[in-house]
């Protein structure tokens, strides 16, 4: 639980300094740039990646709060907030499993699971 709380308030605090800070700070020195919405440091995406990777798929529920969470105090639309935090979370599950699936591992492991199965390997010799 407690990794849980930990990644959501990460979350949250990455997503407050991305729309307060980096937004605007990218906004006037790309003023030239065309591209448009992108921003070339996205923090919250690293934290998702992050998350996935050491608590593994359950971490889909702190990801899908925070973006929960953001959109309504953002004002998005309302019929939006469910698909935009259900999309956001799962497209952070599927690197996972794909990598799962190329390593041979079961498709829902994170890497803690890594951890304690090397723990208790070394344990049992």
């Amino acid at each position: 639980m407690r990794p849980l709380m930990l990644g959501y308030l990460l979350l949250m605090v990455s997503m407050l300094l991305q729309f307060q800070l980096i937004w605007p700070a990218e906004a006037v020195l790309l003023s030239h740039w065309s591209e448009g919405p992108a921003s070339l440091l996205f923090l919250p995406h690293g934290i998702k990646a992050l998350l996935i990777v050491l608590v593994g798929p359950i971490a889909f529920l702190p990801i899908a709060l925070a973006h929960l969470t953001t959109d309504i105090v953002i004002g998005v639309d309302g019929s939006r907030i469910i698909f935009s935090a259900v999309v956001s979370s799962a497209v952070m599950l599927i690197p996972m499993m794909m990598f799962n699936y190329v390593s041979q591992r079961p498709l829902f492991a994170g890497l803690s699971c890594d951890i304690r199965c090397v723990e208790q390997t070394a344990s049992n010799h």
